[in-house]
């Protein structure tokens, strides 16, 4: 009788019909038209001034991939000296531990 661990020990094995382009693997798939500059400039307007425009940070970081999140960061960095994410966590007025996390 085969146990549990030879069963999962064959599945991880079996050949797998799913196929993925390397860099496309989760749920988000890249954005097209996509520039990192303009949604940089876009997430700064969101979140300086009087209140921050949530909808604008979810529909951004929600529709990027993670290398285009990743690019959006880089921008963001480049245009204001500053981490998007610290931006976004202090102007969201987060008093909870945030864990390190890449946007």
């Amino acid at each position: 009788m085969a146990s549990l661990w030879d069963d999962l020990d064959s599945l991880v094995n079996s050949p797998s019909s799913f196929t993925a382009t390397t860099g496309e693997r989760g749920t988000i798939k890249p954005q097209t038209n996509f520039d990192a500059g303009d949604d940089a400039v876009a997430l700064r307007k969101a979140i300086e001034g009087l209140g921050t425009e949530e909808k604008t940070l979810i529909d951004i970081l929600t529709h990027r991939s993670s290398a285009q999140r990743q690019l959006i960061c880089e921008a963001y960095q480049e245009a204001t000296g500053r981490a998007l994410q610290a931006d976004v966590v202090s102007s969201l007025y987060l008093t909870v531990p945030v864990q390190q996390h890449v946007i």
